[in-house]
């Protein structure tokens, strides 16, 4: 579904207060091409970064995904963990079972 935004939107009206709790989901291993593909599909939505398309994708493609996955693919998980295969970005939600758990 594409976002179609509110129409006569302006970013200097009042602000509103809204809490939003959602789970965006997670990468499907704790590998580089896996955090590749979901910081990709995560961050191309409009509604995530508003920023002119061409723009944001030469940030996206040139950069972002260029660097961050594999530093977070290197880095340690946030929390102990007794299973090597858990994901370093899941530390409070059980191991999905295509894990291996």
């Amino acid at each position: 579904m594409q976002y179609k935004g509110s129409e006569n939107f302006s970013h200097n009206q009042s602000d509103r207060l809204g809490v939003l709790v959602t789970n965006l989901g997670t990468p499907d291993a704790p590998t580089t091409s896996a955090l590749r593909r979901y910081l990709a599909e995560f961050l191309s939505d409009p509604r995530v970064v508003e920023l002119p398309r061409p723009l944001w994708w030469l940030i996206l493609h040139g950069v972002i995904l260029r660097i961050r996955p594999k530093r977070s693919a290197a880095s340690p998980p946030r929390s102990p963990s007794t299973r090597p295969s858990s994901c370093p970005r899941v530390p409070h939600t059980p191991i999905a079972p295509r894990w291996g758990g």
